[in-house]
């Protein structure tokens, strides 16, 4: 996500923005990274996070997939929306598992 947000500062005009927060909320690790870049159309989000889809005519179309099968696995949850500098602002929820209690005989 903050290699996507780099990219999509990139070629915009200064001041160029990219904004990372890592946290826990409640029984959530909490991944949120904002742009100032041109932003994603809302009917694009979908796309975003299949396989094989960019924004760039040079882009490969991973990363956000790849982000999308880790909050798939692990029960999480994914949310796209504007960033407070007018850019993309992704936010991943992924719950923290209960601590593992041993058993004793």
């Amino acid at each position: 996500m903050v290699d996507n947000a780099l990219e999509a500062v990139a070629d915009t005009d200064p001041p160029r923005r990219v904004r990372v927060f890592v946290g826990a909320d409640g029984d959530a690790v909490v991944v949120r990274v904002g742009d100032s870049g041109p932003g994603l159309a809302p009917d694009r989000v979908d796309d975003a996070f299949r396989r094989g889809w960019s924004t760039k005519s040079t882009g490969r179309g991973l990363g956000l997939a790849l982000v999308g099968q880790v909050v798939q696995r692990y029960g999480g949850r994914a949310e796209v929306g504007r960033s407070v500098d007018g850019g993309t602002l992704f936010t991943v929820r992924l719950p923290v598992p209960a601590p593992v209690r041993a058993v004793t005989p």
